[in-house]
C-alpha cells in the first residue's frame, strides 16, 4: 500500500462510515471484515476496498434496488433494522464522485459484499 491517497478525505471517510455502519446493523451474527487492495488500471493505481459482513444478505432480485433512495429489501426490514434507505444511495454517488463505483455481491443468509 502507498504511504498516501490523494482522495477527499471527508468523502472517502464517509463512504467508509456507511458502508461499514450499514454492514454493523444487518450482522447480527459472525463478522465484519475490510479489506483493501491496490491495483493497476491503466498505469493508474486504483484503490479498491471490500466490505465483507456475514449478515442477512439481499435477494438478487432486489440488489439493484437497494441503491435507491429510500429503499430497503422490504418493508419489514425498515422496522427490523432502522435506518432511512439512504446510505447505500448516498454511498454510491460518493464513490462516483470520487472517480470509483460502488457494487455488491448477495445471497440471503449467506451476507454481502459491498465493493467501492
Amino acid at each position: 500500500m502507498p504511504v498516501k491517497i490523494l482522495t477527499d478525505a471527508s468523502r472517502f471517510r464517509q463512504l467508509l462510515m456507511n458502508l461499514i455502519g450499514n454492514a454493523i446493523k444487518f450482522t447480527q451474527t459472525g463478522g465484519i471484515t475490510v479489506m483493501a487492495e491496490l491495483l493497476q488500471v491503466e498505469q493508474k493505481s486504483i484503490l479498491k476496498v471490500d466490505v465483507v459482513d456475514t449478515g442477512v444478505g439481499i435477494s438478487e432480485d432486489k440488489l439493484q434496488d437497494i441503491f435507491q433512495p429510500f429503499a430497503q429489501e422490504d418493508s419489514s426490514t425498515t422496522r427490523r433494522f432502522g435506518g432511512t434507505g439512504l446510505e447505500l444511495t448516498i454511498s454510491r454517488r460518493i464513490a462516483e464522485s470520487l472517480g470509483g463505483n460502488l457494487s455488491v455481491v448477495s445471497s440471503p443468509g449467506a451476507g454481502s459484499v459491498f465493493t467501492a
